[in-house]
């Protein structure tokens, strides 16, 4: 190569470098834009967390990633950047949001973020480190003493990513069939909501899911209606009217195939029976 294409190869190189740089670290998300993002999309995180007075750390973990093959293991996890600095009384202080931009997903707060994170990862400042988390903030991986060798992360991230892949699947059904089981208790099916609430409890969820937290609204609200026919029917049985209380109860046997409060009615069925045959049943010694 001539001397003058060789400095002009060492030019291009030489600006493109600080860009290149740049632009890696352009690619990591604020926390609330990012948090946000991958709670929607239900995705997995790599999160990055530079303690106070340590700036050699960023430099380290985008070394690490600027590899190919990390990069293909990488598609599809979102990337947030958390720099803690600490105030002047030595607190620490976490980082508000910068951009103001409308985005398509609202961003979180900070409040938010901290507790988000914090949930799972315990108090943080006191050190930096990398983790990989699932779309509900818990922790898969973390690595706090040093940064593992590009295979490691690599596994770990494919994992993370497969992970939140089959969990985005159930919380999906969950989801679509949450949505039938309030419609069914609007119609006052209430078998087919306790149906779907009973098939939404096999789920592995985790309890931070919004779709848990649906399932127990909907569960709570079924409850209602079962105590309202109880009571109900109760007042047939107090009525003395036991033939049409037996019959009630019956009839809530199959209407809400909950276990636990399909035990509540059998005590009331064995009660109502127990008066209807009195003290000398046919057939008793």
């Amino acid at each position: 190569m001539p001397r003058s294409g060789a400095l002009a190869f060492f030019l291009v190189i030489s600006l493109a470098a600080p860009l290149m740089a740049q632009t890696a670290k352009e690619s990591w998300q604020e926390p609330g834009t990012g948090l946000a993002e991958a709670s929607v999309e239900r995705s997995a995180v790599l999160l990055m967390v530079i303690a106070p007075g340590d700036p050699d750390y960023e430099r380290s973990v985008l070394q690490l990633l600027d590899s190919r093959s990390l990069e293909k293991a990488a598609r599809g996890v979102g990337r947030v950047r958390l720099e803690l600095r600490r105030g002047g009384d030595g607190r620490i202080v976490w980082p508000s949001p910068k951009s103001d931009e409308p985005t398509e997903v609202p961003p979180w707060d900070t409040a938010r973020v901290r507790e988000h994170l914090e949930r799972g990862l315990g108090l943080l400042g006191e050190g930096s480190f990398i983790a990989i988390l699932d779309n509900y903030g818990r922790p898969l991986v973390r690595y706090d003493d040093k940064l593992p060798g590009s295979s490691k992360l690599r596994k770990a991230l494919t994992g993370a990513r497969q992970g939140c892949a089959k969990m985005a699947k159930l919380a999906e059904w969950a989801s679509v069939n949450l949505a039938k089981a309030g419609v069914a208790i609007e119609r006052e099916m209430y078998a087919d909501a306790c149906r779907i609430i009973l098939s939404i409890d096999e789920l592995v969820l985790p309890r931070v899911a919004p779709e848990v937290a649906e399932r127990d609204r909907l569960r709570d609200k079924l409850e209602k209606k079962f105590r309202k026919k109880l009571a109900a029917v109760e007042k047939l049985e107090m009525a003395n009217k036991l033939g049409e209380a037996a019959s009630g109860y019956e009839k809530m046997l199959q209407e809400f195939p909950i276990p636990r409060w399909q035990k509540t009615v059998r005590e009331r069925v064995g009660r109502v029976w127990r008066k209807i045959l009195g003290p000398n049943p046919p057939g008793g010694a």
